[in-house]
């Protein structure tokens, strides 16, 4: 079943969904996806638990 993260539930109005095979390859593209589209480059620890906890499978 492939893993799904919304970057909505966490960046208002943004539109993109993440996808993967794994946990971990969800937060690899959605690291990538913050610091392109979003201009992020670190995430503090809160801030991933808070990401883990949108991982939703699809």
């Amino acid at each position: 079943m492939t893993k799904e993260l919304r970057c909505g539930e966490i960046m208002e109005g943004c539109p993109t969904v993440i996808r993967g095979e794994t946990e971990e390859e969800v937060l690899k593209k959605g690291a990538q996806h913050a610091r392109e589209t979003h201009g992020i480059d670190s995430l503090d620890d809160d801030t991933i638990r808070k990401v883990k906890s949108k991982i939703r499978e699809s």
